[in-house]
């Protein structure tokens, strides 16, 4: 495991219940494992909802099929769709 720092943007932090965390996380990971790791002890809205989310994970998004090997204290961003015009 690893430990991430976490920042929610927007409805994510919203739905979270806070704006930052910090997460133990397996050093190998994938998008969907990700996700399951951020809605542990979370509700059903959130969980929906970071479904749909961006992660960037220090600085790089991370695409759904991609898997991540991670070091200590990495930073990840959880941003919520955007509507634009």
């Amino acid at each position: 495991m690893t430990r991430a720092h976490v920042t929610y943007f927007a409805g994510a932090a919203e739905a979270a219940g806070t704006r930052t965390e910090t997460v133990d996380v397996p050093q190998s990971i994938d998008a969907a494992e990700l996700r399951a790791c951020l809605a542990v002890g979370k509700s059903v809205h959130f969980a929906d909802l970071v479904g749909v989310c961006a992660l960037i994970i220090d600085g790089q998004t991370i695409s759904e099929a991609e898997r991540c090997q991670l070091g200590d204290n990495i930073q990840i961003e959880v941003l919520p769709p955007f509507a634009g015009g």
